[in-house]
């Protein structure tokens, strides 16, 4: 795969159920309600599954002219996709040999003693970092697994990725449906990365949140992109749809309305709604 095409990703991603609804509505780990789901854990239970998955990320990579020395995964949920992708991709690299190519993986529990290296990895992710997630949803997880890697020392992260972004927004003290504790951790990883006091100030996109720490951040896909063919191909029933339109239509949760990824009968079949950006063709 030389290039990455967007809408054969998002394909991918809908051929394998990687997408789709729920009734009743569950709890996301940020304690949100959610009648859609995203779980790329289907793909990465499988070899040859995984391997594509890996082949895409390398290609999205390649894209951007990026030239990471690791890829490293967010504990635990992308550990394994962090793996499998450093691993490839030290393989391809010009320069391979010993001592080239770090493997990381970040512990599931902190070691009580010991040098930071130790106490949260498993092999260090050294050098020029990509961050892997597998869905940002408020982007707890990816702002507590950075504050680690650099309280490690000897690292520069160059980039994150989510395989997808759900368009939710991060943490606001007037979201009821947070988990107790995610705000304030939110903001004390936040404030570790800036170093500042009161540096975060509320509420925004993934994207706006990084763009203030200053690390850039990429979506492979986002909800824009995958819910309008979700709702194509899989069809959820009205009753779904009810609790979604309530979902989306939260100004402290979502970031864009139901309307905007769902639409209307008339403007789902409508193929103008699903234009994914296409990063050359593969």
């Amino acid at each position: 795969m030389k290039n990455f095409n967007k809408k054969e990703f998002i394909d991918f991603a809908l051929e394998n159920r990687v997408v789709g609804f729920k009734a009743p509505p569950f709890e996301l780990n940020s304690g949100r309600i959610s009648s859609w789901y995203v779980n790329w854990r289907n793909i990465l239970k499988d070899v040859y599954k995984s391997d594509i998955l890996t082949d895409y990320i390398i290609a999205f990579t390649d894209s951007l002219e990026l030239n990471p020395d690791t890829f490293h995964g967010v504990r635990e949920g992308a550990s394994l996709l962090g793996a499998l992708t450093q691993y490839k991709w030290a393989k391809q690299s010009k320069n391979y040999g010993p001592e080239s190519h770090s493997f990381s993986m970040g512990r599931g529990k902190s070691k009580d003693h010991g040098d930071p290296k130790d106490k949260d990895f498993v092999g260090y992710p050294k050098g020029k970092i990509i961050v892997l997630e597998d869905v940002t949803t408020t982007a707890l997880s990816l702002l507590e697994e950075i504050v680690k890697i650099r309280e490690a020392g000897e690292a520069e992260i160059i980039a994150v990725y989510g395989l997808t972004n759900r368009m939710e927004s991060t943490p606001s003290i007037a979201d009821g449906y947070l988990k107790k504790g995610v705000y304030t951790r939110f903001v004390d990883a936040f404030e570790k990365i800036t170093g500042k006091f009161n540096s975060y100030d509320g509420n925004m996109s993934v994207q706006q949140a990084f763009e203030k720490l200053g690390i850039l951040f990429y979506a492979l896909s986002d909800a824009r992109e995958l819910l309008p063919e979700a709702f194509r191909r899989f069809k959820p029933n009205d009753k779904i749809l009810s609790e979604l339109k309530k979902q989306l239509d939260n100004p402290f949760v979502s970031l864009v309305s139901y309307s905007e990824l769902i639409g209307q009968d008339d403007l789902i079949k409508d193929e103008r709604i699903y234009k994914p950006t296409v990063f050359g063709s593969s």
